[in-house]
């Protein structure tokens, strides 16, 4: 128990580290790339614009990443796999709604009748003769 909360105590400390060291170097790289030179008032005004319109996403950009991995990123991939069973096929619900979507040149050998056309197998299944394929 001692050494869990030991270790929690260590990736929160480590955590705060690494977030204030990235804070720190985005500002340095942020002075590399747009100096204030001493000289030219312009030139300063223009760096220091530029500078206060990167640096709030330099700080966002963290934040929107970790958001799109752990919130979209499982909503999308869940979406997707509530199109299959659990044997990794595609499910009968899907294939009931694409079902009257589908082309004869899709459709697979074992949907089509004797007929050879997938659309009739509904009417097949809903009336007393296949002759109407």
């Amino acid at each position: 128990m001692i050494s869990q909360i030991v270790s929690a105590v260590g990736v929160v400390i480590a955590g705060v580290f690494v977030c204030a060291l990235y804070y720190w170097l985005s500002d340095k790289i942020l002075q590399i790339v747009f100096p204030v030179p001493v000289d030219n008032v312009r030139a300063a005004s223009v760096n220091l614009n530029r500078r206060a319109m990167v640096r709030p996403w330099l700080f966002l950009g963290p934040a929107l990443i970790l958001l799109v991995v752990y919130l979209v990123y499982p909503v999308v991939a869940t979406f997707i796999l509530s199109f299959y069973d659990r044997s990794g096929a595609i499910s009968s619900v899907l294939r009931t709604i694409a079902g009257p979507f589908r082309t004869r040149s899709s459709a697979s050998p074992s949907s089509t009748t004797s007929s050879g056309s997938p659309w009739c197998r509904r009417r097949v299944r809903s009336s007393a003769s296949s002759s109407r394929c």
